[in-house]
C-alpha cells in the first residue's frame, strides 16, 4: 500500500474513484478486506492484510497526492505490475535491488527521518537557549483552528510572541469566511486587541497548486533559523517556533471521523522539527495542568525542560514514569530522583513544590501496553495538556499517535 492512511481513508478514496478503471484483481482484495472488517479486525490488522493481499497480486495501491481526510476529497490509484510478484516465502534480501546509483524508496524515507532527527537535535538546543517563546498558530478559518488560537493566547507570557499563519489555497468554491483575506482580517483584528505590535504578527503564504498545505508548512518550519541572520530571505525572516499550534481537524470537522487526524495535525508527528500543540478543546480558565510521561531518554529530558519554559507560575506539572511489576522499579525510582533533584535545584521545595509539581512512578498491569496505560491515566485525570516526547518517523503506531487519536484533551508532541 502507498502513502500512510487509515482503512477509512482508503475506503473513502475508493468510493470517489471509478472502480471500472481498477485491475480486476483489486475487486478480490477489496471484498476480502470488507469481510475481514465485518469479522471485527482492527485498523492495523486490516492494513497489514490488505498490503499482503496486494503484494501477492502484484498490485500497487496509493492515495491521490491531493487526498484530504478532512474533506473526503481525493481518489484511489490502483495499478497492476507487469512483473510477477516474488513468492511469499522469498527472503527480504531477494527483493529487487535498486539500479546502480539509485536509492530505494525505503532508503529515501530512512534518510529523510535521519535528516529530520539531526534538525530536531539542533532545534531543541536553540529553543532551550531562547529566553522567550515564539508561538505560531496555523489557521484555515475553521472552529478547530480558532480553538488553537485561543490556546495560543493562554500560553503567551512575559515577552513571548504570537503569530497567526495562513496558507492560501482559495478555490472557486471556497466560502467567504474561509477566503484568505477574510481570515487575515479577522486575526489581524484579534491580535491587535491582544498584544503590542512588537509581540504579534500574521503571516499569509501563497502556495502553488502542486504543493500540499502539509508539505508547505513542513518545509517552511524546517527551513527557519532559530534567529534571523544576515542575508535572511523573506521566507527565513521569522524565528523558528518554540511551539507550533494546530487544530485537531479542519473545516469539515462536524462530519468527519473524530479518530482520524487532519493532514496538518498529522504532520506534527512526522515532518516538523519543532514541538507542536495539537488542540482538541478550548482552554479552561485558571491554572493549567500538564502531565508528561517519561522514560530514561534524552528526548524526554529535553521535552521536560521545554515544558518548564512555557509554564506560568500558577500552573502545575506532573512527571510520570511507568513500570511493570518490580523488574525495573529501581531504574524508575532513579529516574524519578533525577527529575526531583533538578526541580529542587531550581528552588522548588516544600509547599511550593507540592502545589505546582509532582514526580510519580506508576505501575501498569502486566500485559497492558504503555499506550493503553497512559490513555487510562489521562482519561481519569483530564489534564489540560498531555505531553509526550517522540522520535521523528515515517510510520504510524507510536504511543503519541495512539494518544492523539484517543485523548479528548490537548496534546503537546515534542521530538528528540
Amino acid at each position: 500500500m502507498g502513502a500512510a492512511g487509515s482503512v477509512s481513508d482508503y475506503e473513502t478514496a475508493e468510493k470517489n474513484s471509478d472502480a471500472s478503471a481498477f485491475p480486476p484483481a483489486f475487486a478480490e482484495v477489496s471484498k476480502a478486506v470488507a469481510e475481514k472488517k465485518a469479522a471485527g479486525a482492527g485498523d492495523a490488522e486490516l492494513l497489514a492484510f490488505a498490503e499482503a493481499e496486494c503484494a501477492s497480486k502484484a498490485l500497487t495501491v496509493h492515495l491521490d497526492k491531493e487526498y484530504s481526510a478532512s474533506t473526503g476529497r481525493g481518489r484511489l490509484h490502483v495499478t497492476a505490475s507487469t512483473t510477477p510478484a516474488a513468492p511469499a516465502a522469498a527472503p527480504a534480501a531477494a527483493a529487487a535491488a535498486p539500479k546502480p546509483g539509485e536509492r530505494s524508496p525505503r532508503d529515501l524515507e530512512a534518510s529523510k527521518v535521519d535528516w529530520l532527527s539531526g534538525v530536531v537535535v539542533e532545534t531543541n538546543k536553540k529553543l532551550l537557549a531562547t529566553p522567550t517563546q515564539t508561538f505560531v498558530v496555523l489557521t484555515d478559518g475553521s472552529q478547530a483552528a480558532h480553538r488553537a488560537f485561543e490556546v495560543g493566547k493562554t500560553l503567551v507570557k512575559d515577552d513571548d510572541t504570537l503569530t497567526v499563519m495562513h496558507v492560501k489555497s482559495d478555490k472557486d468554491y471556497t466560502e467567504h469566511e474561509f477566503k484568505a483575506d477574510t481570515i487575515m482580517a479577522r486575526y489581524d483584528s484579534e491580535l491587535t486587541g491582544f498584544l503590542p505590535e512588537k509581540r504579534r504578527s500574521s503571516l499569509l503564504h501563497v502556495k502553488d497548486d502542486k504543493t500540499t498545505t502539509k508539505s508547505f508548512i513542513s518545509e517552511w518550519v524546517n527551513g527557519l533559523k532559530a534567529e534571523p541572520d544576515e542575508g535572511a530571505t523573506p521566507r527565513r525572516s521569522h524565528r523558528m517556533p518554540n511551539f507550533l499550534i494546530v487544530g485537531f481537524s479542519g473545516r469539515k470537522e462536524p462530519t468527519r471521523d473524530p479518530t482520524v487526524l487532519g493532514q496538518v495535525a498529522d504532520l506534527s508527528l512526522r515532518t516538523v522539527a519543532c514541538p507542536c500543540v495539537i488542540v482538541k478543546r478550548a482552554p479552561t480558565p485558571g491554572p493549567k495542568t500538564i502531565t508528561t510521561f517519561v522514560v530514561d531518554h534524552e528526548r524526554c529530558w529535553t521535552a521536560y525542560r521545554l515544558l518548564l519554559a512555557i509554564m506560568k507560575p500558577e500552573d502545575k506539572l506532573r512527571v510520570v514514569t511507568l513500570t511493570e511489576g518490580t523488574d525495573n522499579l529501581a531504574a524508575a525510582e532513579a529516574l524519578k530522583a533525577k527529575y526531583l533533584a533538578h526541580l529542587h535545584e531550581r528552588g522548588y521545595t516544600g509547599d511550593a513544590f507540592a502545589e505546582h509539581y509532582a514526580v510519580d512512578v506508576l505501575t501498569k498491569a502486566a500485559g497492558v501496553t504503555a499506550a493503553k496505560a497512559i490513555a487510562d491515566i489521562v482519561d481519569d485525570e483530564r489534564p489540560e495538556y498531555v505531553a509526550l516526547a517522540t522520535s521523528p518517523k515515517d510510520h504510524i503506531g507510536s504511543v503519541a499517535d495512539h494518544l492523539i487519536r484517543s485523548y479528548k484533551g490537548n496534546i503537546i508532541v515534542m521530538k528528540g
